[in-house]
């Protein structure tokens, strides 16, 4: 097997002991073409802005303010993209790799030459044998991402899958050069979902990789499920996301019966708390007034 050479892209935000914890497990890979590309996505912490002095033999790149986690990553690919790699290896900073993750993936990507994005088994951080992503399905009348959590020992085959958990994504260099990067007007969930749903209807397979594992924390950068931030961009991404992927048959049951039904479940699960409702209203505002990328989000805003 030829050695492709690897673009490792991490983007960091205010986690520096996360990243840091990152790379150590990536010094460790048995795969050995790669160079890390550490972006720094407007960190405000003195920990993160000095681990590209810290870290010499890593590509550093540092964006003045934060740019979510499409337009941050988009600068590591970039960069890759002009360096002529020919994998990048997308992770988030609070993922810890196997020995063999990488080594793993590549094998899959070079044999199968349909495969444009290749994902590993995403076990939790807290709890190391359970397994919370295996890829799955996309619900296009709920248009929610279906992430299965099984059991997979019983078979180590690859599988064709609709989507990858974005936490760990292996992306071969022509992908992104057939249809693009990563779409900034989500700026935070969903990205990877609807990248994947680019990249198949261009022809390419999205496999789901059981011999690559990595441990994810999870939530780091958001907090939770029902934080405002991920209230506010969960709400309108998801309908940015059928908005654009969706087609007529799915259009229906979502925007008419689906996404009212969980506006009012949602309104009463929230009607004590002020902050979650004004966030969750505000995600739906904003969807029809066309106000995407960073919207009206801020960082003073949890």
């Amino acid at each position: 097997m030829r050695e492709p050479k690897v673009a490792v892209l991490i983007l960091n935000w205010n986690r520096a002991k996360d990243t840091e914890e990152c790379l150590n497990s990536i010094f460790q890979q048995s795969y050995s073409n790669y160079k890390i590309v550490l972006v720094d996505n407007g960190s405000t912490e003195k920990e993160s802005l000095e681990i590209g002095k810290k870290y010499k033999n890593i590509v550093f790149i540092r964006s003045e303010e934060n740019l979510g986690f499409a337009g941050g990553n988009n600068l590591g690919i970039r960069y890759a993209l002009g360096e002529g790699y020919d994998y990048i290896f997308i992770l988030n900073n609070d993922v810890i790799l196997d020995r063999d993750c990488l080594l793993n993936l590549i094998k899959v990507g070079e044999y199968f030459n349909s495969a444009g994005i290749i994902g590993p088994a995403v076990y939790s951080y807290y709890e190391k044998n359970k397994i919370i992503s295996t890829g799955g399905k996309i619900d296009w009348w709920r248009g929610k991402p279906l992430d299965k959590m099984e059991k997979i020992g019983f078979s180590l085959k690859p599988k064709v899958v609709e989507h990858l958990n974005g936490c760990g994504l292996l992306v071969k260099k022509e992908v992104f050069e057939k249809i693009g990067l990563l779409d900034e007007e989500y700026f935070l969930f969903y990205e990877e979902t609807d990248f994947c749903v680019r990249a198949r209807r261009k022809g390419y397979k999205v496999v789901f990789v059981p011999e690559a594992k990595l441990w994810h924390k999870i939530s780091q950068s958001t907090g939770g499920t029902y934080t405002p931030m991920a209230l506010y961009f969960g709400t309108r991404n998801r309908l940015l996301f059928m908005w654009k992927n969706g087609d007529f048959f799915s259009w229906i049951p979502f925007f008419l019966f689906i996404f009212p039904g969980s506006v009012f479940k949602n309104l009463w699960k929230f009607r004590n708390k002020k902050k979650e409702k004004k966030w969750f209203i505000l995600g739906i505002i904003d969807f029809f007034r066309k106000r995407f990328g960073k919207g009206r989000w801020s960082e003073d805003s949890n």
